[in-house]
């Protein structure tokens, strides 16, 4: 990230608590780009964000970062949902200011944040919510399995989470912290419920995990099958998915991530007589894929990081 970068710090949140928003890039534009980081991140955390602003300057549009309430290390708090309602009133701020085209760029949990926003009604109304134009999805991982391929895995620990997840009454999941073992696992404080959702088998944080089936009736399981995730997406909301070809917290990604996108694309036609097939990097209806090569999660490569942001702007421009 460059030392200083200029723009607007807005207030898109105003209760319970204010929360910012800082714009850069071409300030004016009706063109708005949306970024959110992924888990223990901030503003000025993900590399590539400074040749993304760049690139979006030159091609007259804006970057808003918001900061929602799980930012850094408050996530363990916080919930997908949360995020999502957050991240709407952020959209409905930038409307308000003029923006008529949104692009929702999510970067690892970032990418969960998505999903969730374009598939899961709001509990308060069981309404979508608010409209946005494009989607971008880049490094999308899975967080159990991630955890399961870390030389730090501690199965006791996701057996002991299972435990508490179930022994606790379901209204006191949310506001009850783990105890101390579990949140030093994660280096944080954490709750039942997001600790749950994060690492165990069927939590809602389980967007991404090779192990997903299509359909419920291919197999019955706790797992959420992805005809109820991608199957929903919106179709008139295009998608388009980043993979990180070195992937530190995918396993095998050179075949595990053709083999998501594939199966990603065909959830998203399940409804559909003519169901295709693809490959990365082909178009399918309103899915599309890259594998962005040799780079690293978060794409710290300069040079990495100047491609994909071209292939970016190539998207949205569309």
């Amino acid at each position: 990230m460059s030392k200083g970068v200029p723009g607007i710090l807005h207030t898109y949140i105003q209760q319970p608590t204010e929360l910012p928003l800082f714009e850069s890039a071409s300030l004016g534009s009706a063109n708005c780009l949306v970024f959110l980081p992924g888990l223990y991140d901030g503003l000025v955390t993900v590399p590539y964000v400074d040749a993304l602003r760049r690139h979006l300057e030159q091609a007259g549009w804006s970057l808003a970062q918001p900061q929602l309430t799980a930012a850094l290390k408050a996530w363990g708090r916080s919930s997908l949902e949360q995020d999502a309602d957050e991240i709407e009133q952020a959209v409905d701020h930038l409307r308000a200011i003029g923006k008529t085209n949104i692009v929702l760029l999510g970067h690892s949990t970032g990418c969960q944040q998505i999903m969730e926003y374009l598939v899961q009604p709001k509990k308060s109304n069981g309404k979508l919510r608010s409209t946005i134009n494009r989607a971008i999805i880049q490094a999308p991982v899975s967080d159990r399995e991630a955890n399961t391929d870390s030389p730090s895995y501690d199965p006791k620990i996701q057996e002991k989470l299972q435990a508490l997840y179930d022994n606790t009454p379901g209204d006191a999941r949310r506001d009850t912290l783990c105890p101390p073992e579990i949140c030093k696992y994660f280096g944080l404080d954490v709750t039942v419920y997001r600790a749950w959702s994060t690492l165990c088998p069927g939590g809602d944080d389980d967007y991404f995990s090779t192990d997903l089936p299509l359909t419920s009736s291919t197999t019955p399981s706790v797992l959420r099958p992805l005809d109820q995730t991608f199957g929903k997406l919106p179709k008139d909301v295009p998608l388009f998915v980043i993979f990180s070809g070195a992937d530190e917290y995918t396993p095998n990604p050179e075949k595990t991530q053709p083999a998501l996108l594939d199966n990603w694309t065909r959830a998203a036609f399940t409804n559909s007589p003519d169901a295709p097939s693809s490959t990365a990097g082909a178009s399918k209806g309103s899915i599309r894929g890259i594998i962005v090569p040799g780079a690293s999660h978060n794409v710290k490569q300069a040079d990495k990081s100047e491609w994909m942001a071209q292939q970016i702007l190539d998207f949205i421009k569309k």
